[in-house]
This record gives C-alpha cells, sequence and structure tokens, in this order.
C-alpha cells in the first residue's frame, strides 16, 4: 500500500498565505514596545488589518499616533473599525 500524500498547488499556497499570516502580525507588533502599545489586542489586530489593506494610510496616521481626523480615512471601512473600536473600549482607554 502506497501511504505518500501529496500536497495541491492549493493547499501548498493556503498553508503559505497561513504561515504569512502567522508570521507577520508578531512582525506587526514589534514595532512598538510593550508600553507603547496604541490598544488593546482586540484593537491591535484591527489596526494590523487596516495596515495590511491601507499600508499608505497607516503610515500616514502612525506618527500621528492613530489619531487622525483625516478626510481620506472617513470611507475607510478598516479605520473606521479601528477607530469605533479604541473609542467605545476600556481597555484601549487605558493604554
Amino acid at each position: 500500500m502506497d501511504e505518500r500524500h501529496y500536497i495541491t498547488v492549493e493547499e501548498e499556497k493556503a498553508q503559505q498565505a497561513k504561515n504569512a499570516e502567522a508570521e507577520g502580525y508578531p512582525a506587526f507588533l514589534r514595532q512598538w514596545s510593550i508600553e507603547e502599545v496604541p490598544a488593546c489586542d482586540v484593537g491591535m489586530h484591527l489596526l494590523y488589518a487596516f495596515a495590511n489593506a491601507q499600508p499608505a494610510a497607516f503610515d500616514l496616521v502612525k506618527p500621528r499616533g492613530f489619531v487622525a481626523d483625516e478626510p481620506r480615512l472617513k470611507n475607510s471601512p478598516h479605520w473606521r473599525a479601528f477607530a469605533d473600536h479604541v473609542q467605545t473600549c476600556p481597555k484601549c482607554n487605558e493604554v
């Protein structure tokens, strides 16, 4: 009996994407020291999604401490999700 398992191209691509995501978030978090993290865990995942979806916009608001009344961001669902979360989350308001 032959017990070899062949990995399809689709399976390999899915695994690569999963690995990239797993490596990407920790690398993203390393931009800040533990004292400087701008949000709670949920907020940081939302910020990571925003950074991946709109890297130029992320670079625009990062130097401003992620407090930006930037007209170009008001239609960004990722930015709105992050901003709305941070405004209402008690953990983010402690950070």
